[in-house]
């Protein structure tokens, strides 16, 4: 559509709707990165939810694990540095 066209649509000048898009020329077509700073980071789910048939299945992304998992042979108590009492 253009500006005559418009201007004619809503009852007013063109020299008003030129006014108007001239405006709209100086406003930032991104606003949120003023603020934002850098780019925003992608949230990867520890969780997937997928509808199977008529159920909702519940799967583990393996993304989210890591590949290397090893297991401390000697546990430490929460808070402490002494070794946990094994029963």
């Amino acid at each position: 559509m253009e500006n005559p066209d418009i201007a004619k649509q809503c009852g007013v000048d063109i020299s008003e709707i030129q006014h108007a898009v001239d405006f709209i020329k100086t406003l930032h077509p991104k606003p949120g990165t003023l603020v934002g700073g850098d780019k925003p980071t992608t949230i990867i789910p520890d969780l997937i939810v997928e509808k199977v048939e008529d159920e909702f299945v519940v799967m583990l992304n393996d993304r989210s694990v890591p590949c290397c998992i090893s297991i401390n042979p000697t546990p430490k108590c929460s808070g402490g540095a002494a070794p946990c009492a094994r029963k």
